[in-house]
């Protein structure tokens, strides 16, 4: 990685800090990168210009230009993305640029964004898109929600229409809050509906053009279910 970026003149060796200590790991994919100068990043100094279907997920640190990280709803290695962190960590606002930097270059007719806003309504503003078919705020809207999209992928099973009708892009935060809501004050057997729901968006979604980006503290087998996260 640092030879291809010395290579290419975006990082100068005698730059000490542009060495940053990355891990690797496979099953699933995941990439842990320090970050030994922290910063704030306003969305509109970054001069973000996205293809279709494309969210910005953030920048690349260290570059001279600095090179956008993003997620490609077309690519079918990532249909779905888990963003894990601890309270405070900027799950939300990560959640809240992705759909708005996609929605940015992606039209109304292409793209449909169902929200399930579980933490502290950080997501709201995505209630005034002309994407956004609907907007939960509780665990009786999450659920009416999840219900949705598995119907949405039960007729487009039907009909054997994958994408022709448009991606559906189902944005959640606070997943496990939500899960333990449902078991809390609806029981075991709505818990474990909600979860079967969320396995089937994750495990069906990708053929039939669905896709869901989740927000959550516990990135758990026993919060998001096995089949799920094997699939996100």
């Amino acid at each position: 990685i640092h030879k291809h970026r010395i290579e290419n003149g975006l990082i100068s060796l005698s730059n000490m800090k542009a060495f940053v200590r990355c891990r690797f790991t496979a099953q699933p994919d995941k990439i842990e990168v320090n970050r030994p100068d922290r910063k704030t990043l306003a969305y509109d100094s970054i001069g973000w210009h996205g293809e279709p279907f494309t969210a910005l997920a953030g920048m690349a640190y260290p570059t001279k230009e600095g090179q956008p990280i993003t997620w490609d709803l077309t690519d079918s290695a990532t249909p779905h993305c888990l963003i894990c962190g601890t309270t405070g960590s900027g799950k939300s606002i990560e959640l809240l640029t992705m759909a708005m930097s996609m929605a940015e270059a992606t039209s109304p007719a292409q793209l449909a964004l169902y929200v399930v806003d579980g933490g502290h309504h950080t997501l709201q503003p995505l209630s005034g898109l002309p994407h956004t078919v609907s907007h939960a705020v509780d665990h009786e809207g999450a659920t009416e929600t999840l219900a949705v999209i598995c119907q949405i992928i039960a007729q487009r099973k039907r009909d054997g229409d994958a994408a022709n009708s448009g991606r559906v892009l189902l944005v959640i935060d606070e997943f496990a809050n939500l899960s333990e809501a449902v078991l809390r004050i609806c029981g075991d057997k709505a818990q474990q509906e909600f979860i079967s729901n969320f396995a089937n968006i994750t495990a069906e979604g990708r053929k039939w053009g669905v896709h869901c980006v989740c927000g959550t503290q516990k990135a758990l087998s026993e919060v998001t279910g096995s089949l799920s996260k094997s699939n996100i």
